[in-house]
C-alpha cells in the first residue's frame, strides 16, 4: 500500500485544484490536479 493524505477537490476540469494534507513538516500543499502525479484510491 502506497502513503495515504486527506485531500480536498475545488473546481472541475483542467482547473481543478488539490488540496493536500503531507504530514509534517510539509503540511498542506495546493496541486493543479492536471500536473499532479498522483491516482485516486
Amino acid at each position: 500500500m502506497g502513503a495515504r493524505y486527506n485531500c480536498q477537490v475545488n473546481g472541475s476540469g483542467d482547473a481543478m485544484e488539490l488540496d493536500i494534507a503531507f504530514p509534517a513538516p510539509t503540511g498542506i500543499k495546493r496541486l493543479l490536479a492536471k500536473f499532479a502525479p498522483i491516482t485516486k484510491v
